[in-house]
């Protein structure tokens, strides 16, 4: 998975994507006024793992106990988003032990009320939507769909998060 900055791909954004790409505020929330309130979070897996040696180093972090959670956000009757996070073990002590025990609850209904939190960069990645049909109960063929990661950092521990939009279906 390849991640650029925005000024690298602004011109090859889709114009629609731009807005739910770039937005530096809850996820949740913009989902929720979109579809009406009609969000539920279908959670993938949620353990203690190893990540990969990108993310370890977007997150500066080496240690040897990552928790990674993977979600679906399904809105309006289907999967609209794929969310992974990666808390390193430092993350998840005090306060922030809630993350450790979400469940189908939202990442962002913790994180954006927290005043102690900060957001990083914006960094944009585009994928074959195919990755994703192990999870689905329909399969992509030829679509693609734009990702986008960042990482927030709460009482200035860092939790990494990456989110794909997942395309319409084709029928």
């Amino acid at each position: 998975m390849s991640w650029q900055p925005f000024s690298m791909l602004g011109e090859t954004l889709p114009e629609p994507m731009k807005d739910w790409l770039l937005d530096r505020g809850s996820l949740t929330k913009k989902l929720k006024e979109k579809y009406c309130g009609d969000f539920t979070v279908s959670v993938i897996r949620h353990e203690w793992a190893k990540p990969s040696l990108s993310e370890q180093q977007f997150l500066g972090k080496n240690d040897n106990e990552f928790n990674i959670r993977e979600v679906l956000l399904i809105c309006g009757g289907r999967p609209r988003v794929f969310a992974r996070s990666v808390f390193p073990l430092c993350s998840v002590h005090g306060p922030n032990e809630e993350l450790l025990k979400l469940g189908s609850k939202s990442l962002g209904e913790f994180l954006f009320p927290h005043k102690n939190l900060k957001r990083g960069a914006i960094e944009l990645s585009k994928l074959p939507a195919s990755m994703f049909n192990k999870h689905l109960d329909y399969q992509y063929t030829d679509e693609t769909t734009w990702g986008r990661r960042s990482l927030f950092y709460i009482n200035d521990k860092p939790i990494s998060v990456y989110e794909f939009f997942l395309p319409e279906p084709k029928r």
